[in-house]
């Protein structure tokens, strides 16, 4: 049996490490303006979303899709690619999603650049790779402005003890932008 550690909780979500997969686990409900919503009713009636991560697990395909078919060389491909987590797939029976674990080169689990923020401690060539991201996501037409993602959607692996590069592990703004970011 795998050790089941909880490492974020986001406003329609809670993630857990379990072995080496992030599950993130939709929650039952979600409060806005002091009213309790039934989240999966709520996505479905309000924006025709019936499983958030389904959306999530479709963008990725098509975010992987569209980097494979534009990249006639694999080390570019794959030198692109590493700044997207991988979903494996998702349940809607059971309202959770698995993805890869990000670790970083020490094998800890990497945190979100929202934890680095707020100790004042973002690896000096972060930000570089951050733009890097940002140009990727604008060639491709990925649909989405990278300053509208939150901190806690994007980890910060460490790749040596001075060096590190952005992996997005949250694609509901790419497909909720405009109606909760």
């Amino acid at each position: 049996m795998c050790e089941t550690i909880k490492i974020g909780n986001g406003r329609f979500r809670e993630v857990y490490a379990v072995g080496h997969m992030a599950v993130k686990k939709i929650k039952d409900a979600v409060k806005t303006d002091n009213k309790r919503y039934m989240l999966r009713e709520a996505f479905i009636r309000e924006f025709d979303i019936d499983d958030i991560n389904k959306e999530e697990f479709n963008k990725f395909l098509n975010i992987n899709k569209t980097l494979c078919l534009n990249n006639d060389n694999f080390m570019n491909y794959i030198n692109e690619r590493k700044y997207f987590n991988e979903i494996f797939g998702y349940s809607i029976d059971s309202n959770i999603s698995f993805s890869a674990l990000v670790r970083d080169f020490d094998n800890k689990i990497s945190k979100t650049l929202e934890f680095y923020l707020s100790f004042r401690n973002v690896p000096d060539n972060f930000f570089n790779e951050l733009d890097r991201l940002d140009s990727i996501i604008k060639r491709y037409d990925l649909g989405i402005d990278i300053n509208s993602l939150e901190s806690s959607d994007i980890l910060v692996k460490r790749i040596d003890d001075g060096r590190a590069h952005p992996v997005l592990v949250d694609y509901k703004a790419f497909f909720l932008n405009q109606y909760f970011i």
